[in-house]
């Protein structure tokens, strides 16, 4: 598991649309296909997905809270970055 007192890994772009990221509760690397998705698509996704209960490979589960504990909105800002179109 992380200590507090470390850093989280950094977001890694893997190519133009999956980002390699940590989850914050065990350190699992967790890779997050976004398959095309526009900016706009892909943060309605996100928030779908992160009220649904499910197993983090890390073996926990978790009922809410993947925006955070997988870093969603820094993998969201690598791959897409903050100056493309949110309107997409």
């Amino acid at each position: 598991m992380l200590q507090s007192q470390q850093a989280p890994p950094a977001v890694e772009v893997l190519d133009g649309q999956r980002v390699r990221t940590h989850c914050l509760k065990c350190g699992e690397a967790i890779v997050l296909d976004f398959g095309g998705l526009s900016r706009q698509k892909a943060l309605e996704k996100v928030a779908e997905m992160n009220v649904i209960p499910r197993e983090c490979p890390g073996f926990h589960v978790e009922l809410t809270g993947w925006r955070r504990l997988w870093q969603m909105d820094e993998a969201i800002e690598a791959l897409y970055g903050k100056e493309e179109n949110r309107g997409n």
